[in-house]
């Protein structure tokens, strides 16, 4: 359950109308000639949408896929009224394009749309000491340990994740 909520906090953030990705890519400030990168096609998670999960059908591009890392170690006591902690959940953020002519410009979409990602994250995420919008349910983000984002090249099918933005989460389940 740790993993299911929290990407869904996380792609929440994202999709906000107006702290998201979409709107930090309006509000930039394009270096020289540089021109806004293209809108998302879609926000995923393997949650939700099967794609993430068998790797096929993605029909339009970019994408974002959210998704958990990997297994996390869990602390504490799950029994009832216990808790879980988990101190170091990594929840990724792929930014996924269709192979291109251009790769400058693929680069240059892909910097601006990290820099949209993290910012979107600060805003929905963290930037209230209150956090309502991290938790859900009974999991509850309890700090960011770090974020750490940049380009990466991995194929997938029908287009390439050229970089990618890592959260290390510090999570609690107050499983009751």
């Amino acid at each position: 359950m740790i993993g299911v909520a929290t990407v869904r906090m996380v792609k929440a953030a994202l999709l906000a109308p107006v702290t998201g990705v979409e709107a930090q890519l309006d509000a930039f400030l394009y270096d020289g000639t540089d021109t806004r990168p293209e809108a998302l096609a879609a926000v995923l998670d393997p949650t939700a949408d099967d794609a993430v999960v068998t790797q096929q059908g993605i029909l339009d591009w970019p994408i974002l896929v959210v998704t958990a890392e990997q297994p996390t170690t869990l602390h504490g006591q799950g029994v009832t009224g216990g808790y879980f902690d988990a101190p170091n959940l990594l929840v990724s953020v792929a930014y996924a394009t269709r192979d291109t002519a251009e790769p400058a410009r693929a680069w240059r979409d892909t910097d601006y749309t990290l820099r949209a990602i993290a910012l979107a994250l600060d805003a929905g995420l963290f930037a209230s000491a209150a956090g309502a919008a991290r938790v859900r349910g009974s999991v509850q983000i309890v700090k960011r340990n770090s974020m750490t984002y940049g380009p990466i090249n991995l194929s997938v099918p029908g287009g390439k994740v050229t970089g990618a933005v890592l959260l290390d989460l510090y999570v609690r389940d107050t499983t009751r």
